[in-house]
């Protein structure tokens, strides 16, 4: 018998790296997505002191090749909340403002 689903939206779980920075600040923070969803993302980064819960924050998601169908790596852009962190696991919880399929291509040719 399977678990009963209670999140609003499916998760997925890859190793793509993201960007993170706080709202008017030039400092950015790189992590690993632990697990992704329309609504938000769980990411790893060895910075989530710098976070406090309610920080607003600019996400890029740095798609690979493999896993878009581009060329080269693609970045999407979106803003959001830190939900929750946790200093043990190295994790920070974003709640995304939009849906992650509403995110902005950027450009990643200036790294």
């Amino acid at each position: 018998m399977g678990t009963i689903q209670k999140r609003k939206y499916e998760r997925i779980s890859q190793n793509f790296s993201v960007k993170l920075s706080k709202q008017g600040q030039d400092e950015c923070f790189i992590g690993t997505i632990v697990n992704l969803s329309q609504g938000g993302a769980l990411i790893k980064t060895k910075t989530n002191g710098s976070f406090r819960i309610q920080d607003r924050v600019t996400a890029t998601f740095l798609l690979p090749p493999h896993f878009s169908g581009q060329v080269d790596t693609i970045g999407l852009q979106g803003v959001g909340v830190i939900s929750r962190f946790c200093g043990e696991s190295q994790r920070v919880a974003v709640k995304f403002d939009k849906s992650f399929r509403q995110f902005k291509r950027v450009d990643m040719s200036h790294g």
